[in-house]
């Protein structure tokens, strides 16, 4: 998209697409903060909020199931 002096011009359905992610993540924002001190998801929020990579999410999958000493379908190993 071209902007002009900053601004660009984008859809309505977009706008309205774009609101609805920004909601989307104060809600993770909020559980994050909630569940702060629940160690075992540190994992998740750094996958979120840190990790920049834009692949998927196996590897923080594989983290999350060493962290807890589980598989990473959850049972115990």
């Amino acid at each position: 998209m071209a902007s002009i002096f900053g601004v660009t011009i984008i859809s309505t359905n977009r706008l309205v697409e774009l609101e609805k992610y920004e909601v989307k993540f104060n809600k993770i924002v909020q559980c994050r903060d909630w569940f702060s001190g629940w160690q075992d998801l540190d994992i998740i929020w750094s996958y979120i909020f840190d990790d920049v990579n834009f692949g998927g999410i196996e590897r923080a999958r594989e983290d999350y199931a060493k962290t807890r000493g589980t598989s990473v379908y959850g049972r115990r190993t």
